[in-house]
């Protein structure tokens, strides 16, 4: 059984899904489960997503007839992994192909760590390098209410949900909500918190 699931949602996103797919390809530990959830696009998604499925056997796609939300899609990908890791990873993304290695080690070196996650570059449209951005949310208080108030503190954007986190505990949080939740993404990471430590990568990844 592999150690890491990657689950990546996608509605019409074929201008940038293959190279995202090629990134998740690309990493240099590569033993892992790609599920690709296509939430009823009217692309070329499927088609493109399809193509890599056939070639490669650790993806594993399916298509939602209609639309079922972001939210729900997310929810469904995580409830289809079974490897003690999970990581999203959204269709427009790219990633280094070191971050499922060094987001492994450092998760794995600390038991107490629910989460492994490194900084982030934005690009534009077009793939072009922007500014960096750090969440600053590396979090190792040994208080579940501490790590809270300092996760609530300091969160701006959640790119950490695209690190790897534990599937255990990821599963006890409410994970994206039903849809009508307003910051469902805050209020899951916030709930992870509670579940054990943060720890940050100090590269782009």
């Amino acid at each position: 059984m592999p150690k890491i699931t990657v689950g990546m949602p996608v509605y019409n996103g074929d201008k940038y899904v293959e190279e995202s797919i090629r990134s998740v390809l690309a990493q240099t530990y590569d033993d892992f489960v790609f599920l690709i959830a296509d939430n009823g696009s009217t692309d070329r998604s499927s088609e493109i997503c399809q193509d890599y499925a056939a070639q490669d056997q650790r993806i594993r796609y399916w298509r939602n007839e209609q639309n079922i939300g972001a939210a729900a899609n997310y929810n469904a990908l995580f409830r289809n992994a079974e490897t003690p890791y999970f990581r999203w990873s959204n269709a427009d993304d790219l990633l280094d192909p070191k971050l499922h290695e060094m987001c492994l080690k450092s998760i794995e070196a600390a038991p107490d760590a629910v989460l492994a996650a490194g900084t982030t570059r934005f690009i534009d449209a077009d793939g072009n390098k922007l500014e960096l951005y750090d969440d600053n949310l590396e979090i190792l208080d040994d208080s579940a209410s501490a790590r809270l108030r300092t996760f609530f503190n300091n969160v701006g954007l959640t790119n950490v949900i695209y690190g790897l986190m534990r599937t255990e505990a990821l599963g006890r949080t409410g994970l994206m909500g039903d849809g009508t939740i307003p910051a469902a993404d805050k209020i899951m990471m916030g709930q992870l918190t509670m579940q054990g430590k943060f720890r940050r990568i100090d590269e782009v990844l």
